[in-house]
Parts: structure tokens; C-alpha cells; sequence
């Protein structure tokens, strides 16, 4: 009886230990999806609001996301870009804003060398019947580079709810604390009455 009440409490300390390592990273991706102007490493993360990334028929092509996910992005040198990567870049300021602090992943559909050195790109989402309106190479903040499916619609629901949220998790911890300490007693030393 007792390996049996072993094997369980390291099976439960394995799920107990993966929910909190599981807790910090999505506590991670959480913070690091609230600046999205900051990279780490070159590295940006960018939670997906729209599908204009799905191409006809429902299907991905390389490189396309659905709303909900989170698309990881690495600077890239505007020379080694080509067509058919899928670019994460600055909108230009609406309204008056004075910050570009909205952002935009599409497929780059062509590239025009200009005269003053720059680099012209056009892009387009999978979804979209018409091209973006071109923009310099400049503006490109990253090359996708990995997607995480769903994760990023669980989070915006975590930003948007974030007290309802915080009372399930530790609810859960709580839960799963409670049933680690339940398995971790050795059964000889619980008396009958």
C-alpha cells in the first residue's frame, strides 16, 4: 500500500508543480502581451484579434494564425526580407495619435526596391481581397518566426476579467494543493475511531 500511495503522490506533485510552472508563464506572456512595443532578445509577442490571416476554404497557409493565437515575432534586416514571409509592422497614426502603437501581421506580396535606398512593402492578409497600403521596410518590427494556438484568447479573456480569474486559479491551487496533502498522508498513522 505503500508504493501505491508513493506513485500517487509523485504523479500529484508532478500536476501540482506543471500548474504552477504552467501559472508563471501564462503570468509571463500576460505581462510581456501588455507592451508590445518592447521586445526581449529581439523577440515580440502579439496576440492575434482578427482572422484575417485564414486562408479561403478555413485553411492556414505557411506562417497564417487565427484570432486568438499568439504570434512570436524576431527582428528581421529589411534586406533579407521576401516575398511570402509573414511581417508583424507599425500602422501609421489615425486620428491624430501620436504614437504608432497599433500593430499589423500580414504576408508580404511584393517588394520595391525605391530610389532612395529604401524598401517598399506591400503586404495582404490570407483572408483579404485587397492589398494593405504599401509601407517602408522601416516600419517592420519582426518575421514571424512561431505561433501559439489559442493561448492568446485565453488571456484577453484573463485582461478582461482578471479578478473573475484570479478566484478560479487560486480555487484551483487550492484544489489541487489540498488533494496533494490528501495523498501525501501515510495511511497507517490516520486512526479508526
Amino acid at each position: 500500500m505503500k508504493q501505491e500511495n508513493k506513485i500517487l503522490h509523485y504523479i500529484w506533485n508532478i500536476f501540482f508543480y506543471t500548474v504552477i510552472v504552467l501559472f508563471l508563464v501564462g503570468a509571463g506572456l500576460f505581462a510581456f502581451m501588455q507592451q508590445q512595443d518592447r521586445s526581449v532578445g529581439g523577440y515580440r509577442l502579439f496576440g492575434v484579434l482578427t482572422d484575417s490571416m485564414i486562408a479561403p476554404g478555413n485553411t492556414l497557409k505557411e506562417g497564417g494564425f487565427r484570432s486568438g493565437d499568439i504570434v512570436i515575432t524576431k527582428e528581421v534586416d529589411p534586406g533579407k526580407l521576401k516575398v511570402g514571409d509573414v511581417v508583424t509592422f507599425r500602422l501609421t497614426p489615425i486620428d491624430g495619435q501620436s504614437e504608432e502603437t497599433n500593430f499589423l501581421t500580414h504576408r508580404i506580396i511584393k517588394l520595391t526596391p525605391q530610389e532612395n535606398g529604401q524598401i517598399q512593402v506591400t503586404t495582404q492578409g490570407d483572408a483579404n481581397r485587397s492589398s494593405d497600403q504599401p509601407i517602408n521596410a522601416d516600419k517592420i518590427v519582426g518575421k514571424e518566426v512561431f505561433r501559439i494556438p489559442a493561448i492568446g484568447g485565453w488571456l484577453l479573456f484573463i485582461r478582461g476579467h482578471l479578478l473573475l480569474s484570479l478566484m478560479v486559479l487560486v480555487a484551483v491551487l487550492a484544489l489541487v494543493w489540498g488533494i496533494t496533502q490528501l495523498f501525501s498522508k501515510d495511511p497507517s498513522s490516520i486512526k479508526e475511531t
